[in-house]
């Protein structure tokens, strides 16, 4: 099979959730997922997703296997460590995070199929998981949509 579109993989689907360690739980006792990556983080990335409310957010990633689809789990998170919602008005509670091998022509390409570019690109810093490049935008129908690259 060969890939023509600017996708490599659907690395990962985020979701927003207020109490992560519940989260954690359910997906792991359940459905038999691993915890990879959990982490806080400080970054411009969670001031977009929060809609400038906070810059802190606890990440996690879960895997059934190194080579299946992950869930990012991230828990925005106030001054105090305690739990925020998406931001307002529901523009964010989940998304599609798609690996790009190159993420100007993947820019290019959202450009030329008239897809808006809705967040300044962000390097993402995990202990475990390391460096990428991101950049959110938002399908025809209003989706989030998340590109990440190597960095």
């Amino acid at each position: 099979m060969t890939v023509t579109g600017i996708a490599a993989a659907l690395l990962h689907v985020d979701m927003v959730v207020l109490d992560l360690d519940r989260a954690i739980r359910m997906y792991s006792d359940l459905f038999g997922f691993q915890v990879v990556e959990d982490c806080l983080v400080e970054t411009d990335a969670a001031m977009f997703l929060s809609g400038g409310a906070t810059r802190r957010m606890r990440l996690v990633f879960l895997s059934l296997s190194p080579r299946t689809t992950m869930i990012e789990l991230i828990q925005l998170l106030d001054e105090n460590g305690k739990s925020l919602p998406s931001s307002p008005g529901g523009k964010f509670d989940w998304n599609l995070t798609y690996l790009v091998n190159n993420m100007e022509q993947a820019k290019r390409a959202l450009d030329a199929a008239g897809l808006r570019q809705v967040s300044d690109e962000y390097v993402a810093a995990l202990p475990k998981l390391g460096k990428s490049r991101v950049v959110y935008c938002r399908d025809e129908e209003g989706y989030l949509i998340e590109l990440v690259a190597p960095a």
